[in-house]
């Protein structure tokens, strides 16, 4: 992979492995016994806004660093290597911001990014939600008013939402509808925030907001899937590598049958298919990266191939890793079993099974 790096991204996969081990660390401990820590979530995100995760992708004159798709691509798997959760609420908001920076010329779109550079409450990161309505997944009931949406508003500065009906409305969080957070345990991801939205008890929301007509919503909403899908991608294979990593390192350390594990051939095969599969995938998202409109004779374009590949494979070496240690592998102590459920619910987050990550 080293025909893709630049001193930025070397710089990039350095600051954010230095903050994943760091800030993340204790914040994973705590997810793997199903204990979400707010103080612990808050203060890591307060630590990725001061480093600039949150502002990158803009251009130097909408007061980011106009960080190009490897180097976001490195942040993203870098960080879910630790804590997949964290990665994925950095890809939402990046898509967030594919949506509005394609509408960069109107005003409604411009006037937020200045906002986001302004630090929010206690430090916090001006945050992007992403919004859609139930119908876009093909849902059964689907109401106008409905919408699923990550992370949970409540954490959010602002609501990008796309409807192929209204166009595309930049929301406030505040006092917006009634939130539902459901319940969903067993499911990854547990330290996400999440939320279904309901517009059918609190009248129009839309009144008096940023509505951005509906003339861009087509090509802003192509941006913003195409973004996501990219960066599910690489958080799948940061998840994927830290499973593999672990698996790796347990089978150097413990022994069956008076040798080490990996001595055994049949583990050396597992880790050998998973090792490839990794690096597969790694070489496919940075081909996508490079050029993300590209497509095949098929029309399928590069992002929704590597997301699908992404899933496959990702599943796949989280399941073997997960074997790998035997019974041990279904423990939380070790971490691998949140790694395939991370795995299963991050190819829930750009599909119809999105309800399913949800919860009812």
């Amino acid at each position: 992979m080293n025909c893709f790096e630049t001193e930025e991204t070397r710089f990039i996969a350095e600051t954010a492995g230095r903050f994943a081990a760091g800030e993340l660390s204790e914040l994973n401990a705590a997810e793997r016994e199903g204990k979400h820590n707010k103080e612990l979530w808050d203060q890591a995100l307060a630590s990725g806004g001061q480093l600039g995760f949150f502002l990158g992708p803009l251009p130097a004159d909408l007061g980011g660093t106009g960080m190009d798709a490897i180097s976001r691509v490195t942040l993203v798997s870098k960080i879910a290597r630790t804590q997949a959760g964290f990665a994925v609420t950095v890809a939402i908001h990046y898509a967030a911001l594919a949506a509005l920076k394609g509408l960069s010329d109107r005003e409604e779109a411009r006037k937020v990014f200045p906002e986001l550079s302004l630090p929010g409450p206690a430090g916090m990161p001006r945050l992007l939600s992403l919004a859609f309505p139930e119908e876009v997944f093909n849902l059964q009931d689907s109401p106008g008013g409905s919408f699923l949406a990550l992370p949970d508003p409540s954490v959010a500065f602002k609501v990008v939402l796309l409807d192929s009906n209204r166009g595309i409305s930049v929301l406030d969080p505040a006092g917006l509808l009634e939130l539902r957070t459901p319940a969903y345990p067993g499911s990854g991801l547990d330290e996400l925030p999440r939320c279904r939205l309901d517009f059918r008890q609190r009248g129009n929301p839309f009144e008096g907001k940023a509505e951005i007509p509906k003339s861009g919503v087509k090509a802003a909403g192509e941006a913003c899937r195409a973004e996501l899908k990219l960066l599910l991608s690489a958080a799948q294979a940061g998840n994927a590598a830290g499973a593999q990593a672990a698996a790796l390192a347990y089978t150097q350390e413990r022994k069956q049958t008076g040798r080490l594990i990996i001595d055994h051939q049949e583990v050396r095969r597992v880790l050998s298919q998973s090792e490839m599969l990794l690096r597969a995938l790694e070489s496919f998202i940075l081909r996508a990266a490079l050029d993300p409109d590209s497509a095949p004779e098929n029309g399928i374009r590069a992002n929704d191939l590597v997301f699908r590949f992404a899933c496959q494979s990702a599943e796949r070496i989280c399941l073997d890793a997960v074997q790998t240690l035997g019974g041990y592998g279904y423990m939380k102590d070790y971490g691998l079993e949140k790694r395939l459920r991370d795995a299963k619910t991050i190819s829930a987050l750009s599909g119809s099974f999105l309800s399913d990550c949800l919860g009812d």
